[in-house]
């Protein structure tokens, strides 16, 4: 049960850096609410939240890891079209492109 903590906290740092990277408040907030409750779960030992959390901190970093690469293929095709390397799709209509937050974005 140890090592099945210690991958899902590991699991929750590295969702949680990512979510810094995207930029996106509600996403922080809650992975930061997640790692509180493995934290608690931890303390209190309870076995049964321990996998209902866990579960949940494992979709919630498939969800972050799927939007990364899509924010991603959108930042390399956004590059390609403002270097003139591929036709104009994403910057129709005088849009830019830019964003805060890349989460929030549907791509």
């Amino acid at each position: 049960m140890m090592r099945m903590l210690s991958a899902v906290f590991i699991i929750a740092v590295l969702t949680s850096a990512i979510a810094l990277f995207l930029l996106d408040a509600k996403l922080i907030l809650a992975q930061l609410l997640l790692f509180l409750c493995l934290f608690y779960v931890n303390i209190f030992n309870v076995d049964f939240l321990f996998l209902l959390v866990g579960a949940f901190q494992l979709i919630m970093a498939w969800v972050v890891l799927y939007k990364s690469k899509k924010a991603i293929d959108y930042d390399y095709n956004l590059v390609l079209e403002k270097t003139h390397k591929a036709p104009r799709n994403l910057t129709k209509g005088g849009n830019l492109g830019g964003d805060f937050s890349l989460f929030r974005k549907n791509y």
